[in-house]
C-alpha cells in the first residue's frame, strides 16, 4: 500500500467580498470577488482498505476572530494551480509556427518636446 499523499493543498476562508471594475452585462452591477485567506493545509491521500473514496486531511493553523455560526472552508489542491499554469503553456508550444522577421531597423531618439 503507497503511504505517499496524493495531492496537497491550502485551506482558505473569505476574508471579505470586494468589487471589481467589471461589470455583469445582465445586471448591470459591479462583479464581486472573493478575497481569500489561508487559515491550514489540506492532505489528500489514497483510500483506506475497505474504502473506495480518498482521505482528506485538514489541519487548521487559525480561525478567524469573531466569526459565530457555520465556517465555509474552501480548500485550494496543488494540483489544480499546475493545471491552470500548464494549460497556457501547451496550448502555446502546440499553436507555434516560426517566422522570419525582417530586420529591425535603429531609429534615432526623437527630441522631446512640448509642441507637437
Amino acid at each position: 500500500m503507497n503511504n505517499a499523499p496524493i495531492d496537497k493543498g491550502r485551506v482558505a476562508v473569505v476574508a471579505e467580498k470586494y468589487q471589481t471594475n467589471q461589470v455583469d452585462r445582465q445586471s448591470g452591477q459591479p462583479i464581486t470577488k472573493n478575497r481569500y485567506i489561508s487559515v491550514g493545509r489540506a492532505t489528500l491521500w489514497p483510500s483506506q482498505q475497505y474504502s473506495t473514496a480518498p482521505n482528506v486531511e485538514v489541519e487548521l493553523d487559525a480561525l478567524p476572530i469573531g466569526h459565530a455560526g457555520k465556517l465555509k472552508l474552501y480548500i485550494f489542491w496543488d494540483s489544480d494551480n499546475q493545471n491552470n499554469q500548464q494549460q497556457p503553456q501547451q496550448q502555446a508550444s502546440n499553436n507555434y509556427q516560426p517566422q522570419q522577421q525582417p530586420p529591425q531597423q535603429r531609429q534615432q531618439p526623437q527630441p522631446q518636446g512640448y509642441g507637437r
